[in-house]
């Protein structure tokens, strides 16, 4: 039986626990979020488009990670369509089946892939390469 005049309080204490948690979250900085310096060295695997690739990357003495990598600083056409295939070539072109450098590494704004410099092994940064 419920009194007239009192609400429940479960819908409040709901509120308030949903409030606090949203709090946590924005002012919570992931680990994540925050940019490597680098160097990683990355071996090229796959030419997704004219500004990413597929790079199985050294983290750590024996540990590697695959992981979608973009150009940081460098837009290409997008695929399909002519630009987009050969902006794609050009990059296979000068990367592919190479090792890089990868450096200011940090999450993409889509997620799913990361941003970073990248130099060839010879120290060459990769994105006057592509504009030639």
């Amino acid at each position: 039986m419920r009194l007239p005049g009192l609400r429940p309080a479960v819908p409040t204490m709901f509120r308030s626990c949903f409030a606090a948690l949203g709090a946590v979250c924005l002012l919570a900085t992931p680990a994540w979020a925050e940019e490597l310096a680098g160097p990683f060295q990355a071996e090229v695997l796959r030419i997704i488009d004219g500004d990413t690739f597929v790079g199985r990357v050294h983290v750590w003495l024996g540990l590697f990670q695959t992981t979608r990598v973009r150009l940081r600083g460098f837009n290409a056409p997008e695929l399909p369509g002519a630009a987009g295939t050969a902006a794609r070539d050009r990059l296979a072109a000068v990367i592919g089946g190479g090792n890089v450098w990868l450096s200011g590494v940090r999450p993409d704004k889509y997620g799913g892939r990361v941003d970073a410099f990248v130099r060839l092994s010879t120290g060459e940064d990769v994105i006057p390469l592509l504009k030639e």
